[in-house]
């Protein structure tokens, strides 16, 4: 699920013509003004973001939920992002924002098995990191403080977000603080199906070991390029989020 810049999926040219765009990136008018080929070049970024979608909906080479969970984890050919001057990550599956002229960022992950009526989601942003937590349509559970557009400190998304943009200023450090416990409780839940309130209660209570785990082990290294550091640095002013 793609999110910010721009919720539509429609990009205004300098001569007020709509294009769609996809992928929920935005660009303004006063941009195409110098770069009309931008949106010819968007175009074809998209179309290759579109062929994971394609490859995910097929399922092809797909033996369960857990494969299509690792499509929406994807970096491309790069175990982590590789940030784009103009698009960041637009053109992956596993978006963390970070472009000039176009940034969008995945808000949280979603894969369906309805052979067995459970649908797997992350509830929470930068899927690369976060636990797939099953859940069914005829059993709803509680996911505590609905998140807004600022940092509250109190809710899932909030509390994984905190985590997540530390951890991503140097991943190949950081997130194997993570992933390896990550990876045995989805394969635990996989093999066997939990509740899905059970499912989100673990999780969250695990999400605070890690949290402070990565608050641990993070210095000040950050290994993005200048222009994902501003884009993050500009965002994380905006959400009140004072790391």
């Amino acid at each position: 699920m793609p999110g910010e810049a721009g919720t539509g999926d429609v990009l205004p040219t300098a001569q007020g013509q709509i294009r769609e765009l996809g992928a929920g990136a935005h660009c303004s008018g006063a941009l195409l003004r110098w770069s009309c080929p931008l949106t010819r070049k968007l175009g074809t970024w998209r179309s290759g973001l579109r062929l994971w979608w394609l490859r995910a909906d097929s399922g092809t080479g797909a033996t369960g939920p857990g494969d299509l969970m690792a499509t929406l984890r994807s970096h491309g050919s790069s175990r982590w992002p590789r940030y784009k001057a103009l698009i960041g990550t637009l053109s992956v599956p596993c978006m963390h924002g970070g472009g000039i002229a176009a940034s969008s960022l995945s808000v949280a992950g979603w894969v369906s098995d309805l052979t067995a009526q459970t649908h797997w989601l992350s509830a929470i942003s930068a899927q690369c990191l976060s636990l797939f937590k099953p859940v069914r349509v005829d059993a709803p559970v509680d996911t505590g403080t609905v998140p807004g557009g600022h940092d509250d400190g109190g809710s899932l998304w909030w509390r994984h977000e905190r985590m997540a943009r530390t951890a991503m200023r140097n991943p190949e450090r950081l997130a194997d603080v993570v992933l390896t416990e990550r990876d045995a409780i989805e394969a635990r839940w996989l093999a066997t199906l939990p509740g899905g309130q059970a499912a989100f209660d673990e999780a969250s209570i695990i999400l605070d070991t890690w949290a402070s785990a990565v608050e641990v082990a993070a210095d000040d290294t950050d290994v993005r390029p200048i222009w994902a550091k501003r884009y993050w640095e500009k965002r994380d002013r905006a959400a009140e989020l004072d790391r």
